[in-house]
């Protein structure tokens, strides 16, 4: 079977387990609200009746929903990281298989294949979440305009924020990060011929101009990585900030609605 229509087979029978995945992360997303339910109905119930049994059951509950969420958490990241390991075990020899054609071929993509791979595996084993919890934020935003629309507004201006900071992420470390793969892959195929050919490469006097190449390829994946690096750091911080002043706001906003008996202290 040809190595296209292969990956479309393998990755059409990850449905299921991807549909048990969507499901826990249903649950996950419904449990993350635990803290934020659990503050209100102790500000709401339990320091209006000082009821210290209230308080207990409450705690008692909301360890329960957090550690529910911890194991659901792990059974959908081995779920993920086992169809990762899959995909590779099915579709490894394939793609080895498709590299040596490359090479008699005389094609320079000789693992490529091998290496897109392994990118997908990766994308499987941690990239993958981002894809089913991004969907449950607008559903968030909307629980929080049912509140007040003053806190609504807050969360549609910050999520509108975080997910510019996202595109601006993407925007600036697109392009360096593709050169630098581009780069690593120019230096490794520059390794890999001088070893297959040493003998050659020994007897015509070619290793200063082989190691040069390989030098400027490796200065200019490091660079980009570097920049890379410098960049993403920057988004990061700003986007941890961000999401802090957040929090605050939320907060705040909140006591000055109670105070103003816009809101009450619990649902």
């Amino acid at each position: 079977m040809p190595y296209d229509r292969l990956l479309t087979v393998v990755l059409s029978r990850c449905r299921g387990p991807l549909l048990w995945i969507s499901a826990f992360s249903l649950v996950l997303n419904i449990l993350t609200l635990t803290s934020s339910l659990y503050m209100m109905q102790v500000f709401d119930r339990v320091l209006a009746s000082g009821s210290l049994s209230t308080l207990v059951f409450l705690t008692l509950a909301a360890a329960g929903a957090l550690a529910l969420m911890a194991m659901l958490d792990f059974v959908r990241s081995r779920i993920l990281s086992g169809l990762g390991e899959w995909i590779e075990r099915r579709l490894g020899a394939a793609a080895l298989e498709r590299s040596l054609e490359g090479t008699l071929a005389g094609r320079n993509e000789r693992t490529d294949a091998l290496r897109d791979l392994e990118m997908l595996r990766n994308f499987f084993s941690g990239g993958l979440t981002f894809l089913f919890d991004a969907p449950w934020v607008p559903i968030y935003i909307a629980v929080i305009y049912l509140l007040h629309p003053i806190l609504g507004h807050t969360a549609l201006g910050a999520a509108v924020a975080l997910f510019s900071l996202a595109l601006a992420n993407n925007a600036l470390t697109g392009k360096p990060l593709a050169a630098a793969n581009v780069a690593s892959r120019r230096a490794l195929r520059t390794a890999d011929a001088a070893l297959r050919n040493a003998e050659a490469v020994e007897a015509m006097d070619l290793m200063p101009g082989i190691v040069r190449r390989w030098e400027e390829d490796q200065a200019t994946m490091l660079e980009n990585q570097a920049s890379v690096s410098r960049r993403g750091a920057l988004i990061l911080d700003v986007t941890k900030f961000l999401r802090q002043m957040v929090q605050i706001a939320i907060l705040g906003l909140g006591a000055w609605l109670v105070v103003r008996h816009e809101l009450t202290g619990g649902p």
